[in-house]
């Protein structure tokens, strides 16, 4: 099987892409359209239409803004809707022989080739949602210090690839475990 997708593959992302950000300029403009509507009809003495037309100007408002790539990144990185104020996140990843990885170990210097990388961010939320990232980086660790790092060192994991697989597992239930 090729590592890169298809041609067939690549032309939907793209088609996928270019179609959420025409619904997401299209869910905007009703959205401004509506709540000047809403607007004006409320200064113009028809308080209840105005107030509807408010109301479907900022829910289309808040569909547009969603919908963007952007939106749609901090929302598949959303919180409990009861998470409010500045919040640390740490999110990992196994890194695999076979990827190109390009990176230190933070721990001992050595280059990874195989190990773990956690990415962190310190974000402003609101119920759930991040709506600013104050601070980004990661760290980088070899399998070695991984495996210390995350405490899944045992007898058990003879090669690599059984600690890259019980690393994995590990970070999995873990990942679980915060959600």
């Amino acid at each position: 099987m090729p590592e890169t997708p298809s041609t067939l593959v690549a032309a939907a992302d793209a088609t996928s892409e270019l179609l959420y950000a025409a619904g997401s300029l299209l869910a905007l403009l009703v959205g401004v359209v509506a709540t000047a509507a809403g607007l004006v009809a409320g200064a113009g003495g028809d308080l209840v239409p105005g107030a509807i037309l408010l109301v479907v100007g900022v829910a289309f408002l808040l569909l547009g803004a969603a919908t963007t790539r952007r939106g749609r990144r901090r929302i598949a990185r959303r919180h409990g809707p009861t998470a409010f104020g500045r919040r640390p996140t740490v999110e990992s990843r196994i890194v695999r022989p076979e990827e190109s990885f390009d990176g230190r170990c933070v721990r001992c210097g050595a280059s990874v080739e195989s190990g773990a990388v956690r990415r962190y961010r310190e974000e402003t939320l609101v119920a759930g949602v991040p709506l600013y990232t104050h601070e980004t980086g990661e760290n980088a660790y070899c399998l070695d210090c991984a495996l210390d790092e995350f405490g899944v060192r045992d007898d058990t994991t003879d090669t690599d690839a059984d600690a890259l697989d019980a690393l994995a597992e590990r970070e999995s239930e873990t990942t679980e475990a915060t959600q």
